[in-house]
C-alpha cells in the first residue's frame, strides 16, 4: 500500500510541475477526498494558487470569470 501512495503522490507532483510549466497561476476546483493529492501537490508549488469553491459548477463559473477579467 505504501508503494501505491508514494507513486500516486509522485505523479501528482509531476502534474503540478506540468501546470507550472504551462504558466497557469490559478486552479479552480472543489476539494474532496479523491483530489486531495492534487491539491497537496499544487500547494507545494509556490506559484500556483488553488481556489476552492463550494460546487464544481461554481468552480467553472469562477474560472471563466477570472479568465475574462485577467485576460489569461
Amino acid at each position: 500500500m505504501v508503494i501505491q501512495l508514494t507513486h500516486k503522490y509522485h505523479i501528482m507532483n509531476k502534474f503540478a510541475k506540468f501546470i507550472k510549466n504551462k504558466n497557469i497561476s490559478h486552479v479552480f476546483g472543489y476539494s474532496g477526498g479523491a483530489n486531495l493529492p492534487i491539491i497537496n501537490a499544487l500547494y507545494n508549488q509556490q506559484d500556483i494558487k488553488f481556489v476552492n469553491n463550494r460546487t464544481e459548477q461554481f468552480a467553472g463559473h469562477s474560472a471563466m470569470a477570472w479568465s475574462r477579467f485577467s485576460n489569461k
